[in-house]
């Protein structure tokens, strides 16, 4: 018997993705099967599917002998403390060589040897998912946890965020990095439509309401193959960066941020809520819940 976890078309952002399939591996490790990712339809193919950016992981083919195992209930993966999440994501997240080598340019062309870093995802969080926190929040826990700051890199998916960081250190003498493109100001993964607004709060609404006046932006599924490659590489060179930092201020409200703070060594969260990585979650595409 053995589990295959199919990498889907349209079912959620990158993140979501990987912790459903991370909760399917603990299960597939736990039971000592085999687990393979079936990926020809995957959402963020770009040529080669889960291959354009890893090498962990066997692909499911025909010759591969059953019984199998596609569709597994929630209740029997909500079983795995953020100890072993993480240790998984060591197992998965293997970047191929095209990914190690841009992200070495990268380091090297902003010259990211000791720095900090604050992540923020906005974007179609504020409909809904996510409360709006301003950026001053973020910069301000970062200067509590670190006095010296001297080098911040910027992730996220919102170039307001970047420029808004820049502003308020522009007295301090701190560099300011990132690599989110000028022209992404919030990153839609379906539905584009910042008109409906958001009951969350009034910040929330606040910030959809600004993008209005914008020209439309493609969301993430009406991508073509080369702008899927583009987004996906740029967020996961992002992503690296900020776990290589000294110090990362970030949130828990969405799936990236979340695998942050399962995986970066020295965290700082403007959440209050504190998690323990030894007690049994819910698969934390839907937060850090208890199971």
């Amino acid at each position: 018997m053995s589990i295959v976890f199919r990498l889907p078309k349209y079912d959620g952002g990158f993140f979501c993705q990987m912790w459903k399939l991370l909760s399917k591996y603990l299960l597939a490790k736990n039971l000592n099967i085999p687990f393979y990712i079936e990926d020809s339809e995957w959402m963020y193919k770009h040529t080669d599917g889960w291959r354009d950016y890893f090498t962990s992981l066997t692909r499911f083919d025909t010759s591969i002998e059953g019984p199998f195992i596609f569709e597994i209930e929630d209740k029997y993966t909500d079983q795995f403390t953020l100890h072993e999440y993480r240790e998984a994501f060591k197992d998965i997240i293997q970047y191929n060589d095209i990914l190690k080598e841009r992200l070495h340019n990268t380091m090297n062309k902003y010259n990211l040897n000791e720095y900090d870093a604050i992540m923020i995802r906005r974007g179609d969080k504020m409909y809904g998912e996510s409360k709006y926190v301003s950026t001053e929040t973020y910069v301000k826990k970062l200067l509590e946890k670190n006095k010296i700051v001297k080098k911040i890199f910027v992730q996220t998916d919102d170039y307001n965020a970047y420029k808004e960081v820049c502003e308020l250190v522009k007295d301090k003498n701190i560099e300011v990095i990132t690599t989110c493109p000028e022209d992404r100001l919030g990153c839609f993964v379906f539905n584009y439509s910042p008109e409906v607004g958001s009951t969350v709060s009034t910040e929330n609404n606040e910030y959809l309401m600004k993008l209005t006046v914008l020209p439309k932006k493609k969301t993430v599924h009406e991508y073509n193959a080369e702008e899927i490659k583009e987004h996906v590489e740029e967020l996961l060179i992002g992503l690296q960066i900020c776990l290589q930092s000294r110090y990362l201020v970030t949130d828990y409200q969405s799936n990236v941020t979340r695998y942050l703070v399962v995986n970066h060594p020295s965290i700082t969260s403007i959440d209050d809520k504190i998690i323990s990585f030894d007690v049994p979650m819910r698969c934390p595409t839907y937060g850090f819940e208890v199971a």
